[in-house]
């Protein structure tokens, strides 16, 4: 059994609908809160079975704990990846080791949480890679944007405000590569791969971005646009929609709001706000 969840809106339609599968009641129930405070729809699956069902009602995007109990790692992000929309998805696990975080991401998740997270950076990510889908489905003829940053597809033009950039031709592969996945980690193989340079290393990789951050950045040494994930690959900034200020939800004193003290936190808050909004979806 799973809840879909409809928080109040305009035209009766969430803008963004999220499916969450995490088989730990405490922490999806975390999730479902947090998220509907931000006015996200939300789909619930305790197993990859019920998720599998799901997929039909065509989430924007996914929140996935990896470490479910009845399906690999591999099976589960390839179920999701396959199911169509493209849509973004959000990895969590307990695995903090760097294989396992490469390779979820190359398995193409767009982002990996450890727990315990801190709900509010989880909902920065979601705003992060539903800003970038959004900008891809808007407008996608036109040119690649991040901060003042612009890439022109068609014309092969690359402009840092009004001043337009020469690049050599592995600097604007690589810049094409991260601004056409622009909010997303980009692990170094998938650049290898980007960049038709398989036999490259993680030093050649690295030398390219220096170059491209030359170009690209007001301040090469603290990079804006183009950011690094340490041992994991590199991001190109999201582009910025004019959307309101999110809300910040109260964090404890010295320290990132975990799931389960975010539940606590606005347990009492919320008791019977959206008790019209449940629907089942067997």
């Amino acid at each position: 059994m799973a809840f879909r969840f409809l928080p109040n809106s305009t035209d009766g339609v969430p803008q963004s609908l999220i499916l969450i599968v995490e088989n730990d009641l405490l922490i999806r129930n975390a999730l479902r809160v947090a998220l509907e405070i931000q006015g996200y729809g939300v789909l619930e699956a305790s197993n990859a079975a019920i998720a599998q069902e799901l997929l039909a009602v065509g989430p924007t995007s996914i929140i996935v704990d990896l470490d479910l109990p009845d399906i690999r790692t591999e099976d589960l992000l390839g179920m999701l990846c396959g199911h169509g929309d493209g849509g973004p998805i959000v990895a969590l696990s307990e695995r903090a080791n760097e294989c396992s975080i490469v390779k979820a991401l190359d398995l193409g998740a767009d982002a990996y949480l450890i727990k315990p997270f801190g709900i509010n950076e989880l909902l920065a990510r979601m705003r992060n890679l539903l800003r970038r889908q959004l900008t891809v489905v808007r407008d996608p003829k036109s040119p690649l944007r991040s901060g003042n940053l612009s890439l022109d597809l068609t014309r092969r033009v690359v402009r840092v405000g009004e001043r337009q950039v020469q690049l050599t031709p592995t600097e604007y592969e690589l810049l094409r590569v991260l601004m056409q996945n622009a909010g997303k980690v980009l692990t170094h193989r998938f650049l290898f791969n980007g960049l038709g340079k398989r036999r490259a290393t993680v030093h050649d990789l690295r030398v390219f971005v220096r170059n491209l951050r030359r170009k690209i950045e007001a301040d090469p040494k603290n990079p804006r646009l183009l950011l690094t994930e340490p041992w994991i690959g590199y991001r190109m900034l999201a582009p910025t929609l004019d959307d309101p200020a999110p809300e910040l939800l109260p964090e404890p004193d010295g320290g990132a709001l975990n799931t389960r003290q975010l539940l606590h936190r606005v347990s009492k808050r919320l008791s019977g706000e959206y008790a019209d909004g449940i629907s089942v979806v067997a």
